[in-house]
Formats: structure tokens, sequence, C-alpha cells
């Protein structure tokens, strides 16, 4: 049998195509892919124009309609399922930026999940079997406050923080948008 390296030998590619970015070779035989890439040619680029990364400071402290845009299943460190939130401001001079918080499903976060679920129309009056898409696309408005970490290189960073109830039914008005039931 042919080793990796006799198979990348012997695949014939195409010459790049001018213009192009790049090429690459793929071959696979018995569940083994073997790639080969030229470099990639990158293109001008024009920087002077780019607004720089002040802009993406943390959003002042206060209250926000949102659309709750994703939401990912995740395991906190002590075992119980979290959900990772990322809320996009629906209007505003903020519209379009995030907001990103995680809610646990442990039994002291409970009253947490319950004020997401009121903020979000969802029936809270009994026991209930939640799930994602139940929650996906749905309104509410967020309040936030600015918090700081320190990243791996000991750098502090100021970050925006879902405050413990932060969550509210969002208000006729608040978004201009067809989509919002009222």
């Amino acid at each position: 049998m042919a080793t990796p390296t006799s198979l990348r030998a012997r695949c014939r590619s195409p010459p790049p195509r001018t213009g192009t970015s790049s090429w690459r070779v793929v071959v696979t035989i018995d569940s083994w892919t073997f790639c080969d890439q030229e470099p990639l040619i990158m293109p001008k680029i024009n920087l002077g124009d780019v607004s720089g990364a002040e802009d993406f400071a943390p959003l002042p402290f206060g209250t926000y309609p949102c659309r709750l845009s994703q939401v990912d299943l995740a395991e906190t460190r002590s075992g119980h399922e979290k959900w990772k939130l990322t809320w996009v401001v629906a209007s505003g001079s903020h519209k379009g930026r995030r907001i990103f918080d995680q809610v646990s499903f442990s039994d002291a976060a409970m009253p947490r999940v319950k004020c997401l679920c009121d903020a979000l129309g969802i029936d809270t009056g009994g026991e209930i079997n939640l799930e994602i898409d139940m929650v996906g696309g749905r309104y509410a408005r967020v309040t936030v406050e600015i918090g700081e970490y320190e990243d791996e290189a000991g750098v502090r960073k100021k970050i925006n923080r879902v405050t413990w109830g932060g969550y509210s039914p969002i208000r006729p008005g608040d978004v201009e948008t067809e989509d919002v039931p009222f």
C-alpha cells in the first residue's frame, strides 16, 4: 500500500488560476484525508476608514430591547446544564450590538430561569419541559451593568454583565418590528 507521502506526490493538481486566492488537492483513502494547499494570497485592504476597537467598548449601564438570537447548551463546572445566550439589541443607538449571558439550571438559579421565561412570555405557572426552540428568536428587555474580568495574560478588561434579575417583558414601542407579539 502507498504511504501518505507517496499519495501526495502522485496527486496531480491544476495550476493556480490567476486572481484566485488558493487551490488545493484532497485525496481520501481508507478514511484518511490528505490535503496539499498553496499559501493564500491575501487581498490588499485599506484600514484607513475602519473604526477602532474603542467602538466595541461595553454598552452603558441600562436596559435594552433585545432579541434572543442564539442559545447554546453547555454544562457548568458542577455538572448542571446551562444555556449560553446571545442577545442582539433590537433598536436604539446601540442596535445590532450583542449581549452575552449564561443561565444555569441548578436549583439555586431557578428564580433567574423563571425571570427569563416570564420576560420571554413563557407560562411559568407550573411544570414545563423547557426546550431551546421555545425561547430562540423571542424578545425581552435586558438590563446590563459594566463588570470587569482578568484575561489569561492578567489584563483587566471591562465587559457587560446581565444583572441577576435583568430580564423583563418587551413593551409596545420598544422595537419597530412586526415579529414582536403583543
